[in-house]
């Protein structure tokens, strides 16, 4: 993320949230190569359903599925999820 852009952000009068993607991607990929095989990650939606952190979840072959605990988590999941399991 540019300075620039976050500088941005930290001028609004709101609370905001700010997610970098490409260092959350870094990090699902030191993931994937430092954890076995054998180890399925599922990731709870209910943790955070950002649309974009939600589509890159869904693209990370590290990811094998989503957990949801309501019918508005799986509405919004479901788009995603079509090579996941749920």
């Amino acid at each position: 993320m540019k300075k620039e852009d976050l500088k941005k952000y930290l001028m609004l009068e709101t609370p905001v949230v700010v997610y970098n993607l490409d260092d959350l991607s870094e990090r699902l990929c030191t993931l994937n190569n430092i954890l076995p095989d054998w180890i399925n990650v599922i990731y709870s939606v209910k943790a955070n359903s950002n649309k974009k952190i939600l589509d890159l979840f869904s693209k990370n072959k590290l990811i094998k599925g989503f957990e949801v605990s309501s019918y508005q988590e799986l509405h919004k999941i479901e788009k995603f999820s079509e090579k996941k399991s749920l």
